[in-house]
């Protein structure tokens, strides 16, 4: 069946382009724009469909390839361009760190259309500070229609074949399959939407439902003749001008009426139905004064470019968030102005030469598939070596002075254990806590090795102190096990562990686990160390933390939970001092409000997450402190063998607490320590030991 141009699914498209551009440049712009990419899914469904239904190909072989060499020929060129410009680009500006470790991987798999698989296997959101800060987060639609183009194919091509041998009842099966298919896709969104959030936003199990009821609208809205447009009466314009009207307000509801933790299910509806509303079928003719609108030239001329628009403007405006920031209306304008710029040559020079090229297409659809593979596989390659060599590339400070910013251990500085001597060092994870084992060499130990052993316990600032604990291990020839359970404290004393545990962090029920395996392990005599951050934190790697002034009643409320929180954790103390083990307390280290591996460089010095400097008044600090460390003090002084060990005058001798010394890093980002930070603070943790005659000889 042969189905006209519709101009106003391309103003369609250039609506649900623009509403993505404006909810990814500043959400409160459009809160609900993300649903552009629902309404983009139900029109490919619709438009895939319908250009299948025109493959006259003879064999199943011929119809496939053909199909997808158009689609390769359609996505690919672009897509490959998009992601090496974006690698080389986040090679060059981007560091390493906790809010870009999702980043590398994420590309290697959207060469393939495979990175909603890699989204989805991650606990964040599509609306947390690792997605908006990932360059590549917004190929996990392209994966989840090129998943589904693996599918529909083989039921069209079975559709169109027993159509033209008349065979109904064999054709109703291959609607009923796809339906059935479709189905299974919404039960599956409706139930894993609270139970697996991440899963029921980036899988095509729970988004095939989408693009399925798009492809469904026009398999059952065809016909076997040519395209004639219906006879046209009162009736049938009313008809036109009311589903028009609907689909439209319920498009402009699901901008309005949003809500992140009930998404895709059940607000995905709103865009769907809406955006099948318009569409209203293969036969539609749209006449209407809405869809007339749509097809507008200005709103068509968007929506041929869509696909351009929503490839470009995504990684621009990460890069700008990473460097100068995205805050201000020039930034506003100059990331949009940017992304239309790239998008007019992308359209111009790549989609349009690529899709519509003489000389390809006149060679056999095999050679242009493998064609298009070969080139796939040439791209990918040459992006992984990208990011291989992404510390010669890089231009941020903490990528060309990396040994002294990245926690690596500590064998390059003066006195440091040499390589060969370190520790042999193994790690694990289980149900989310990491564990790290330092076992001394005994080639490396001139008295044997300890019958000794130290347990670190703590939040992801225990694991930052690593390489400390690596050398020690190494100087004191005492193995060492070190727990970190990022994002929750042990024993965190502003409030009770068993009313902290939420669903994303069983901080009581994991504590008792690693307690339960240290007091199993543990001989008397061996050492219990506890870091922890135990402050609040006054910036993330993403943006500066407010801190709320709290009410009277607050701040009693705050009073009586951390009077529960230190009874908690001396019974808790209590369960290590009985096994005749030793509890050292590591007191909080200053905390920043600027992250320094993002504020050093040049090119960060206006974005706004630096703005308050890379120092803080040792008073303000003090003040920030004074609870958690009286706490900790009077829990020292009441159980013995409790001791209290406080890093913060090493790191901050003078009035200002600043994250550099002697041109060197002592912070990572606000609140984690560097690998030179470590290197600093080591000898004093040794001395402190010692001194307290804590480490057998």
């Amino acid at each position: 069946m042969f189905i006209k141009h519709r101009a106003d699914i391309d103003g369609l498209r250039a609506i649900a382009v623009i509403s993505v551009l404006l909810y990814h440049l500043q959400n409160s712009f459009l809160p609900g724009g993300f649903i552009g990419v629902d309404v983009f899914f139900v029109i490919s469904g619709f438009v895939v469909t319908s250009s299948l239904s025109q493959n006259q190909s003879a064999s199943f072989w011929s119809f496939i390839a053909r199909f997808y060499a158009r689609r390769l020929a359609r996505i690919m060129p672009a897509l490959l361009t998009m992601l090496l410009v974006t690698i080389l680009a986040d090679s060059l500006l981007i560091p390493q760190a906790w809010l870009s470790q999702l980043s590398q991987e994420t590309a290697r798999y959207a060469f393939f259309g495979l990175s909603n698989w890699k989204l989805e296997t991650n606990l964040d959101s599509y609306f947390a500070p690792r997605a908006e800060y990932n360059p590549y987060t917004h190929t996990w639609s392209l994966g989840v229609e090129e998943q589904f183009y693996l599918i529909v194919p083989v039921i069209i091509y079975f559709w169109i074949k027993v159509r033209a041998s008349q065979q109904g009842i064999v054709q109703s099966k291959a609607v009923i399959l796809l339906a059935a298919l479709t189905v299974f896709s919404f039960v599956i969104c409706m139930w894993s939407a609270n139970a697996q959030p991440a899963f029921a936003f980036y899988s095509i199990i729970t988004r095939f439902w989408e693009l399925g009821v798009g492809s469904l609208l026009f398999l059952l809205t065809s016909s076997s003749g040519s395209f004639k447009a219906p006879i046209q009466s009162v009736g049938v314009n009313y008809v036109y001008r009311v589903s028009a009207l609907i689909g439209l307000t319920l498009i402009s509801a699901g901008f309005i009426f949003t809500n992140a933790n009930h998404f895709p299910w059940p607000l995905a509806l709103l865009p769907v139905i809406g955006t099948l509303l318009l569409i209203g079928g293969a036969q539609l003719n749209p006449i209407d004064p809405i869809r007339q609108c749509l097809g507008s030239s200005a709103l068509v001329w968007i929506g041929k470019r869509s696909y351009s628009l929503y490839l470009w403007h995504w990684p621009i405006y990460v890069l700008l968030r990473w460097t100068c920031g995205l805050n201000t209306p020039i930034q506003y304008g100059a990331a949009l102005l940017l992304s239309l710029i790239l998008s007019m040559l992308s359209y111009r020079f790549i989609e349009q030469p690529l899709r519509h090229n003489a000389w390809i297409e006149k060679h056999q659809t095999t050679h242009i598939l493998l064609g298009y593979i070969g080139i796939t596989l040439i791209s990918c390659g040459l992006g992984i070596l990208i990011f291989q060599y992404q510390s010669h590339l890089s231009l941020t400070q903490s990528s060309i002075q990396r040994i002294h910013w990245y926690a690596n251990g500590l064998s390059h500085y003066p006195g440091g254990t040499a390589y060969d001597c370190l520790p042999h060092r193994e790690s694990s994870n289980s149900h989310g806590v990491k564990l790290l084992q330092f076992e001394p060499k005994l080639k490396c130990s001139l008295n044997g090795l300890s019958s000794q052993r130290i347990f670190v316990i703590g939040d992801s600032h225990a694991e930052a102190l690593f390489p400390l604990f690596e050398e020690l291990s190494s100087k004191s020839a005492t193995p060492v096990y070190l727990y970190a359970n990022s994002g929750c404290s042990f024993l965190p004393l502003d409030i009770p562990m068993k009313y902290k545990s939420s669903p994303d962090c069983d901080i009581y029920g994991v504590a008792e686990r690693i307690t339960e395996q240290v007091i199993t392990k543990a001989k008397p005599g061996d050492i219990i160390v506890l870091p922890s951050l135990r402050l609040p934190r006054l910036t993330d790697q993403s943006e500066n933390i407010t801190q709320a002034t709290p009410s009277v009643t607050s701040l009693n409320d705050q009073m009586r939970l951390r009077l529960d929180a230190s009874s908690e954790a001396a019974v808790w103390l209590k369960r290590f001092t009985d096994a005749k083990l030793h509890v050292v307390f590591i007191a909080p280290p200053p905390v920043l409000k600027s992250p320094p591996f993002r504020c050093i460089d040049s090119f960060n010095q206006f974005n706004p997450v630096c703005a308050n400097g890379l120092s803080i008044s040792k008073q303000e600090l003090a003040v920030l402190r004074g609870p958690v460390l009286r706490q900790m003090q009077e829990l020292s002084n009441q159980i013995p063998n409790v001791s209290l060990w406080d890093p913060f005058d090493t790191l901050c001798p003078g009035e200002q607490c600043a994250a550099l010394k002697d041109g060197y890093p002592l912070f990572f980002d606000g609140d984690h320590l560097s690998n030179y930070g470590n290197w600093v603070l080591y000898q004093n943790f040794f001395d402190y030991l010692t001194t307290l005659h804590l480490l057998a000889k």
